[in-house]
This record gives C-alpha cells, sequence and structure tokens, in this order.
C-alpha cells in the first residue's frame, strides 16, 4: 500500500519506481528481463535484485508496452496518466462523467457595485414546471377471485422455493448478529427472481395483499391509493390541495394526494434479494432503524408473505461521521439487482423507471444564496441567514398504493412493508424536489404577506424599495427563501 509510480526513459528501457520505503519498483528491459530491484539498485545504491514474481503472460505485456514506446507507436503504456492503456487516442474510451467544461468569465472575480445590485433581482429558488394533473392507475376489470390461502395465488413449488431462501436468509442474519461474519457470508443467500409460472391460473391480473391471511380473513387485491383511500402520508393533504392552488406543478400535486409513483413499469415479477454485508457487518442498526420506523408509523413488520408478486430489496448500513458525530444510514439498495430478465429488461426499481415524463428541476446553489444576501446587503442594513434541517424527509411522503409490494425488505421476524418513500428510490430526489417547489411556494406567499402587513418604517429602507424593480413574482421583497433536498 501507498506505492506511487514513476517512469523515465533511458536507451529503450521504461523505469517504473515505486515510492513505497524499501520495496523499490520493478523493471523491465525489452530482452524480457524483470526484476525487483528498483532504480536505485539499477544505479549501484546496493542491495541485490531479488526474483519477481510477475507471470509470463504479464511480463510479455510489459515488453510488448516498452516496444511500442520505443518505436513511436501510438500505444504503449502512459505511466502516470489517467488513460494508462492509451486508450483515448483511439476512441475506445470515455470518462463515466465527462462533460463540456464551462467557459470561465473573469468578470464573476469582479464584485458587483450597490448600483448594479439595486438593480439586480432576487434570484428564484425552487422554481415549479408546469405539468398536467396525473389521475391513480386504473384497476383490472371484473371480479377478483377469492383467496383464503397462499396457495390459492402461490403454486406449491414456488411457496417451497422462498420458504427455502427465506429460511437459509434467517440462519445468515442469526450468525451476522453473533458477530460471526464468516459463517454470515457463507450462509447468505443468492438473488432469485420469478418472472413465469410464479401464479395460480386465474389470478395473474392482480398483485395480491396477503396479509389479511395472517388475520384469518381472506386476501385482496392490493388497491390503488387515491380518492377514498388516501396514501400512508404524514401530510396533511387537504392543506397540499389548497396550497395547489396556482401552483404550476399540478402533477406532483396528485402524486403527494394519490401517492408519489416511482414510474417503473415492472411488470409482476417476484425478486427476492438478501441484505448486502454492510448490513451483515451492522445489523444492529439494521434493527434499531427498522424498530424506529416502526415506532414512527412510517413501515410494519413480522409478516410472513406480504404480497405476491413481492420484491425483497437488497439493503445496507452505511456509516457517517460528521465531526466527532458517528451516524448510520440504512439504504434501500431499488439498483439491485444488476442482472436482466430473459426478454432483456432489467430486474433493479431503479433501471426500470420511465424517466421520460420527469421535468428538469434544479436545486439552490450556493452561488444563488450568496447572490441573494448580496442584493439585500446593497440595502444598507443588517441580513440575518439563517437555515433548518428537514428530519427524514422522503418519510414523510407516501408511495402510490398499488406499488407497495416492492417497497419490501427482508429482517429477523419476518418481511417490513414500507408504504414511504425510501433513501435508495432513484425517483424520491425528483418527485420531493417538486414536493420543495410547494413549500417554498408557500413560503414566499406568507413573505409577501408579512411584507405587507408590517412595511419598514425606516426611511431608507423605504427608498430601497422604492428604487428596485419589481420581482417576477410582484413588488420587491425584504426576504428570500429556498429548500435544498
Amino acid at each position: 500500500g501507498g506505492a506511487g509510480a514513476s517512469s523515465q526513459q533511458m536507451g529503450g528501457r521504461l523505469m517504473l519506481g515505486g515510492v513505497s520505503g524499501g520495496a523499490g519498483g520493478c523493471s523491465c528491459d525489452p530482452s524480457g528481463q524483470i526484476d525487483r530491484g528498483g532504480a536505485q539498485a539499477r544505479r549501484g545504491a546496493g542491495g541485490a535484485p531479488a526474483q519477481c514474481g510477475t507471470r509470463q503472460a504479464r511480463r510479455g505485456v510489459l515488453v510488448a508496452y516498452v516496444e511500442a514506446a520505443r518505436e513511436g507507436e501510438p500505444g504503449g503504456l502512459c505511466v502516470g496518466s489517467a488513460d494508462p492503456h492509451c486508450l483515448r487516442r483511439e476512441g475506445d474510451f470515455r470518462e463515466p462523467r465527462e462533460r463540456e467544461r464551462a467557459t470561465f468569465a473573469v468578470g464573476m472575480l469582479e464584485e458587483a457595485s450597490n448600483a448594479d445590485l439595486a438593480e439586480r433581482r432576487l434570484p428564484r429558488f425552487n422554481e415549479a414546471p408546469n405539468t398536467a394533473w396525473r389521475e391513480p392507475p386504473g384497476v383490472p376489470l371484473g371480479p377478483a377471485p377469492r383467496v383464503t390461502k397462499l396457495t390459492d395465488v402461490v403454486p406449491a413449488r414456488r411457496l417451497r422455493e422462498v420458504t427455502q431462501w427465506v429460511g437459509r436468509l434467517k440462519a445468515c442474519l442469526r450468525a451476522a448478529k453473533r458477530g460471526n461474519m464468516v459463517l454470515a457470508r457463507l450462509l447468505r443467500p443468492r438473488d432469485i427472481s420469478m418472472h413465469t409460472d410464479h401464479r395460480v391460473p386465474g389470478t395473474e391480473d392482480w398483485v395480491w395483499d396477503l396479509r389479511p391471511l395472517q388475520r384469518g380473513e381472506p386476501a385482496e387485491p392490493l388497491w390503488p391509493s387515491g380518492g377514498e383511500r388516501p396514501p400512508d402520508t404524514d401530510l396533511d393533504l387537504e392543506a397540499v390541495r389548497e396550497a395547489a392552488e396556482g401552483f404550476a406543478d399540478k402533477a406532483i400535486v396528485s402524486e403527494l394526494v394519490h401517492g408519489v409513483s416511482d414510474d417503473a413499469p415492472l411488470g409482476g415479477a417476484t425478486v427476492l434479494s438478501p441484505p448486502h454485508l454492510g448490513a451483515l457487518q451492522h445489523y444492529a442498526q439494521v434493527e434499531a432503524k427498522v424498530a424506529k420506523d416502526s415506532a414512527k408509523g412510517w413501515s410494519t413488520g413480522g409478516w410472513y408473505l406480504p404480497f405476491w408478486p413481492v420484491r425483497a430489496n437488497a439493503y445496507s448500513v452505511i456509516e457517517e461521521v460528521r465531526g466527532t458525530k458517528k451516524k448510520y444510514r440504512m439504504v434501500v439498495d431499488l439498483s439491485w439487482p444488476k442482472w436482466e430478465e430473459g426478454d432483456g429488461r432489467s430486474l433493479s426499481v431503479n433501471a426500470s423507471m420511465d424517466r421520460s415524463e420527469w421535468p428538469t428541476v434544479a436545486m439552490p446553489r450556493p452561488m444563488q444564496i450568496a447572490e441573494a444576501a448580496a442584493v439585500l446587503l446593497a440595502s444598507g442594513g443588517r441580513v440575518r441567514l439563517w437555515g433548518l434541517d428537514c428530519e427524514a424527509y422522503y418519510r414523510k411522503v407516501g408511495r402510490q398504493r398499488a406499488e407497495i409490494y416492492r417497497n419490501c425488505v427482508w429482517v429477523l421476524g419476518g418481511f417490513v412493508v414500507d408504504p414511504r418513500e425510501q433513501f435508495g428510490d432513484a425517483s424520491a430526489a425528483v418527485k420531493c424536489v417538486r414536493l420543495s417547489g410547494l413549500i417554498t411556494s408557500e413560503v414566499n406567499k406568507e413573505l409577501r404577506r408579512v411584507d405587507e402587513m408590517f412595511p419598514p418604517r425606516e426611511e431608507w429602507a423605504r427608498q430601497w424599495l422604492r428604487a428596485r424593480i419589481s420581482e417576477a413574482d410582484g413588488r420587491p421583497r425584504l426576504a428570500f427563501y429556498g429548500m435544498f433536498v
């Protein structure tokens, strides 16, 4: 560990010199001889060259790179480069996040004058896109069959597969809870998927809510939320409807009222994925997070088989260190599994999302906040900046009920059903940013109302307001507000 690399050509020889103490590096010449003496040994600094354990195939590759570099060919080994194998030259390589760099304006470094700031509008935060209202999903036509036991919807062979998978995962988690990671890794079951022959004929048109069976009642279809069946949410839906009057992003308002959809046309596959190793290493934190969610009413656990079809998602625990404080975050991996169905469709929720209808939204940038503060400072008065952190912002928002069969995880004690937005859902960021736009719109209404009810009494403030141009949403304001989620 800690080794670096440098290169120099001497008579056709490429020298690779490590910077870790004592080990030296590895040198190679066109004859194919490789030794581990390092540059110092070559220069006579002492020490006999050690036998290099590099495989014959690797030796041949290094010799080829050296010969190519000596002969001036476009290939060769570019040591110390971000593109060591020179693939960019052939057009076969592209950085995963490569993008055009913005041109830099030197004028950005010049301080704005008060005269300029007096004519500048406050930056607009969390602007809402113009969207149309979305209706909740429909329901299949015709009456649903009566279901009184699991085998009415789950073929016996598939039920045995689920039972075996659950039994192995239970043993895995028990070993993880005892701290035996070696045994936990050995017992960890593989991912399994069922997308054909996993439903009893006649029941294929519905996703079945099997939770009533544990109460001795017949199962029922998992009906969509909306209208008389509101989603499981912390939001005051009546207040949401009132706030939406005149709000441009009607689509997000409709989803908040009916339940937020992940827009993933997954079909009816059943996918069972075990937790990742991070969850096994911190399984006590998993139990603490699940207990906290249950206490707050955000999830329910202890289900043997809550739905059919069902998805038991992979999850992990991330350790975050902020200063001297250590925090653990449980993340549901909706980008798993990485493999695809036989017809080429991805089995993961995130990869299956239809993003074509998602509008482009922008979150506040630090530069905008600084610019807004500078505009207000130009008045000559004091400017106060404040902020707050919303606790578990995603968890306050309810999911579309027809889709919660794919919002499950398996822990000791059974399936956990989560009807809320999850940390790990790619759609949650986009949808909750748009909720921030609705909240920002309401806060700005209140700021304008306060400015009208309590105008400034100082003459300099009155003059400054009269001299300023009107904001895009009305008269000049004395405050600004934005949300970053």
